[in-house]
């Protein structure tokens, strides 16, 4: 095996460390999948937060004597 092809098979895996090769520039399409990609992580990450930091504000809150039929109180 020469030394060419044998570099060329070690810098397929992704990470070309040869700085004579270009970098495959992203085309309008991947541009736009890659921002939208972006938006749909930020949102999930913001309903993640949201959807926690209601189940802290629920269990902080007291429960209302409706909801809870155990408690009996009478008046003296």
């Amino acid at each position: 095996m020469s030394l060419v092809k044998w570099k060329r098979m070690r810098s397929s895996n992704g990470f070309n460390k040869n700085p004579t090769t270009k970098s495959k520039k992203l085309t309008k399409i991947d541009r736009k999948t890659k921002t939208m990609l972006d938006l749909l992580r930020q949102n999930l990450f913001l309903l993640t937060t949201f959807v926690i930091a209601n189940a802290f504000n629920a269990m902080a809150a007291p429960v209302p004597d409706e909801m809870n039929p155990g408690l009996v109180v009478r008046d003296m």
